[in-house]
């Protein structure tokens, strides 16, 4: 399985769109004499890089992101050249053979000044009959600066979703398994995302998404500052036109998140240096009696052969951090075992007993360490998972979404 990653990268001072303010990107505790501890802290537009397109971007009555499905995000997706200068017109897509309800075409670069129009609202209605329910481009917008925003407006009408800012030059025309994973946020009008290509056509896939929604005011370390979302526009006009945009800031370690070694460990990986591969794996998902620790008894005799991610569901209650989560032992025998993920729906993996120590030995053997899961309507198992974390540059940590696929 080839996986190909069309994502931009996110980082303070990369080109966004002319209006929008830059992303922010700061480290609020790095490790040093004082500090034991990488902490990152970003805030960005929900427009800038690669990222998902809502209706309610631009429709008053259309769907928010938490209301797209991630089965709408992923499957078969037919990737299509669109020849220099051309603005694509319904002759153009009729031309087509369209196969599949997913498109990405690919403009190129040098069409990212958006001089030139991408579609004719006549094309965008056409895509829609032919049964495309969702748009993606390497380009900023769908929009140019002589159509504005009548393209976002038809097909938003319509219920169709959009995925600009996608990185496929030099990609072979074809169809492609495509994954858009979004942050999973409450009541926005969009999200960056993750986005990779698998270079085969799309299986079957019964998903369960295991993301905890963000949302201002969502439980927290107590010590992080809170999620924050903010409105940067939002108008309705007596023509009924609408357009809504948010921002939103917070620290790389709320809400489902991956931690990479960096994060503890002075001279670890950092996200982007963590091979994507590693979150296409098999996972087992693991319940703890009340008051349970995982430790290296706890688990023998159990890991299934194959697992390289292990999932630990202590329910809600048990947050409070009374009784230790894991033991050095049992991190210790995951990582002979194989294990490179260890997955929590906890905010965290150490206890006040145990203090750094669980992050400590986990990191510090390379593993990745995945906090925050959903895990309320998961039964104990074995899974396909896929975790795709924001490509933040640099950091020790990034939001995630990651979603468990049932095996047949």
């Amino acid at each position: 399985m080839k996986i190909i990653d069309i994502t931009m990268e996110l980082s303070a001072g990369m080109d966004t769109y002319t209006s929008l303010a830059p992303i922010r990107q700061t480290f609020l505790r790095r490790i040093g004499p004082e500090n034991y501890v990488n902490v990152t802290e970003i805030e960005m537009n929900t427009h800038v890089g690669t990222h998902v397109d809502a209706p309610n971007h631009f429709v008053k009555t259309g769907r928010m992101m938490d209301e797209v499905k991630m089965e709408e995000l992923m499957g078969n997706a037919q990737l299509i050249a669109v020849p220099e200068n051309l603005t694509i017109d319904a002759d153009w897509v009729d031309r087509l053979n369209l196969t599949e309800s997913k498109v990405i075409f690919c403009f190129g670069e040098v069409r990212f000044d958006r001089k030139l129009d991408y579609f004719t609202v006549e094309a965008a209605k056409r895509l829609y009959a032919r049964g495309v329910r969702l748009i993606g481009t390497d380009c900023v917008s769908i929009d140019s600066k002589t159509t504005g925003d009548k393209i976002h407006r038809i097909v938003f009408g319509l219920d169709m979703l959009v995925v600009p800012g996608l990185v496929v030059a030099g990609l072979k025309p074809k169809t492609y398994d495509l994954l858009v994973f979004p942050i999973a946020t409450k009541g926005a009008e969009g999200a960056p995302a993750r986005v990779v290509l698998i270079d085969q056509e799309a299986t079957a896939r019964s998903i369960i998404d295991i993301s905890e929604p963000l949302y201002d005011d969502v439980i927290k370390y107590k010590s992080l500052k809170p999620y924050k979302r903010t409105w940067v526009r939002d108008y309705h006009d007596a023509d009924g036109n609408n357009m809504r945009m948010s921002s939103f800031q917070m620290t790389s370690h709320v809400g489902t998140h991956i931690d990479a070694p960096m994060h503890y460990i002075e001279d670890g990986k950092n996200m982007d240096e963590v091979p994507i591969d590693r979150y296409f794996a098999k996972a087992q998902v693991m319940e703890l009696p009340e008051g349970g620790t995982v430790t290296a008894e706890f688990l023998a005799d159990k890991i299934e052969p194959g697992v390289t991610a292990l999932l630990f569901k202590y329910r809600r209650d048990r947050l409070d951090g009374r009784f230790d989560y894991f033991s050095v032992s049992g991190i210790e025998s995951m990582i002979q075992a194989g294990i490179e993920i260890i997955g929590t729906d906890n905010f965290n993996v150490d206890t006040p007993a145990t203090k750094k120590q669980i992050h400590m030995t986990a990191l510090g053997a390379g593993m990745s360490i995945f906090e925050v899961l959903n895990l309320e309507k998961v039964e104990s198992g074995v899974y396909d998972i896929i975790a795709l974390p924001l490509k933040i540059k640099g950091a020790e940590a990034a939001p995630a979404r990651i979603v468990l696929v049932e095996q047949n």
